[in-house]
């Protein structure tokens, strides 16, 4: 989650409940990999249960609609690196590293069962000279001017 998350860091996650599960586009959340439960990984919502996502050689684009991601440095998403479409399922979410260039995601496993994300992760702990809340501005699907 380079650059707004690091190596080392600790985190206070906001355990979510299970019904009724309800995800802003653009928090920052903890969760099991589907493949592996007991490895964590905390990643950035970017697609809700819905929607159709693609990742173009210049943005995220959201049910056909570029994705504004303020946090992210410039050079986020590699040109067609990771060109591909997802239908995110009525039950899951899609999860990015902020630091697109080396991050294992869903675009290596996939939508995220619901019942894998652990929290909200709203609280940087650890070390005491990072001490304070993360922030997960909400990205705007931009419509196109057509």
């Amino acid at each position: 989650m380079h650059p707004n998350l690091r190596d080392g860091q600790q985190v206070l996650v906001r355990k979510l409940e299970r019904k009724g599960l309800a995800l802003q586009r653009g928090a920052v959340v903890a969760v099991r990999h589907p493949r592996e439960q007991r490895r964590i990984f905390i990643k950035r919502v970017v697609g809700l249960p819905g929607e159709c996502l693609n990742l173009g050689e210049d943005a995220v684009y959201v049910n056909g609609n570029p994705l504004a991601e303020l946090y992210l440095e410039a050079g986020g998403c590699p040109p067609g690196r990771y060109a591909r479409q997802w239908l995110v399922g009525e039950d899951e979410i899609f999860v990015l590293g902020d630091n697109r260039a080396d991050s294992w995601d869903s675009r290596a496993f996939g939508p995220v069962p619901r019942n894998l994300v652990i929290g909200q992760v709203w609280w940087r702990c650890w070390p005491l000279r990072d001490w304070g809340p993360i922030h997960s501005p909400v990205p705007v699907a931009q419509r196109s001017q057509d």
